[in-house]
């Protein structure tokens, strides 16, 4: 059975751009292991989220969105195909996305944008079939482990700035820093608990082989107050990647640039202590592994602050997008 559901209503897509029209640049942004509940656009008390935030207010938040599974490949090529991990095919971490699949990036190519990506992440490596579609697909070796989200923006900025400017682009970023481990650099390391003086020994524990990850995501040997110290270096993560993000879209901005049609979402969430369950994703089918972010943003288009409790789906995100711009081509989603 074919499933073709959009996230935005029909009558917002008969204003879509079509064939004849300057198509807007498209932006997705993917962050990896971002809770939705850790934004403030979603209710969490920290300041952790300010430039997501500002798009959000632009554009129309969904409530209610989940991933496919909360595993990145299976998500990231729900995200880019449209299908559900038993169509696409990656069903597995180690899976590869393969040829078959018709991506939106292959898709926008052939219509005429310039297409990159700049990620971060082992499982979404140049060969593993992600890179389908691009023009540019930038995810050296050097990010797989890490924070790397001001590198990325770096990245894209400078080839947003080196392409021409009367063609669109499709521009994909991958941010990886909220994935364990939680380690942001200053200032965000105490950012949100600037008062704890420790003893904190988790990381060195874990090098040195005193524990184990699954004695920590299992058994938690953690006090509470050193849980609740890691969950504020998670949050502490998510600042850091909103700073980059932000500088990303400051580059984007100005009164010549074209229309920007931002989608803002993430490949899966994480359990921060929740049904005992400590710092991971994966394993268990849990609403904060599952739940992500969805933001969509189109100026003139889609109307500033609406906020949608539909449910939504990450395989409704690139269907979305190409009806958005007016683009008659994917294929079924079943």
């Amino acid at each position: 059975m074919i499933r073709l559901r959009l996230l935005v209503p029909a009558a917002l897509l008969l204003a879509a751009c079509g064939p004849g029209a300057s198509r807007p640049n498209v932006l997705l942004i993917t962050v990896d292991t971002l809770r939705a509940d850790r934004l403030g656009c979603y209710g969490h008390a920290r300041p952790t989220s300010p430039h997501v935030d500002r798009l959000a207010a632009q554009g129309a938040l969904f409530e209610r969105a989940f991933t496919t599974l909360p595993r990145t490949t299976q998500s990231v090529a729900s995200i880019m195909t449209g299908r559900y991990p038993k169509s696409h095919g990656a069903r597995g971490l180690f899976s590869s996305l393969s040829a078959a699949n018709l991506t939106l990036a292959e898709i926008l190519r052939e219509e005429g944008y310039d297409t990159a990506a700049f990620v971060s992440n082992l499982f979404l490596k140049p060969g593993q079939g992600f890179e389908q579609g691009f023009d540019r697909y930038d995810n050296p070796h050097g990010r797989w482990d890490g924070n790397s989200a001001a590198e990325i923006t770096r990245g894209a900025v400078e080839w947003l700035r080196s392409r021409p400017a009367d063609r669109p682009f499709f521009l994909w970023v991958h941010y990886l820093d909220p994935h364990w481990t939680y380690r942001p650099a200053p200032p965000f390391d105490r950012l949100f608990d600037p008062g704890f003086s420790g003893p904190f020994t988790l990381y060195d524990d874990l090098e040195a082989g005193r524990l184990t990850k699954g004695q920590v995501i299992f058994e938690n040997r953690l006090p509470p107050r050193q849980v609740e110290h890691v969950a504020a270096l998670y949050d502490g993560e998510i600042a850091q990647t909103d700073a980059a993000l932000g500088a990303l879209l400051d580059a984007l901005a100005g009164p010549e640039a074209r229309p920007l049609l931002a989608v803002f979402t993430s490949d899966h969430g994480e359990s921060l202590g929740e049904h005992g369950y400590h710092f991971a994703h994966g394993e268990y089918l849990y609403q904060e592994s599952l739940r992500i972010p969805l933001v969509i943003s189109l100026p003139d288009r889609i109307a500033s602050g609406t906020r949608v409790d539909s449910l939504a789906e990450n395989v409704d995100i690139a269907p979305t997008i190409v009806a958005l711009l007016g683009i008659n081509r994917m294929q079924g989603v079943d």
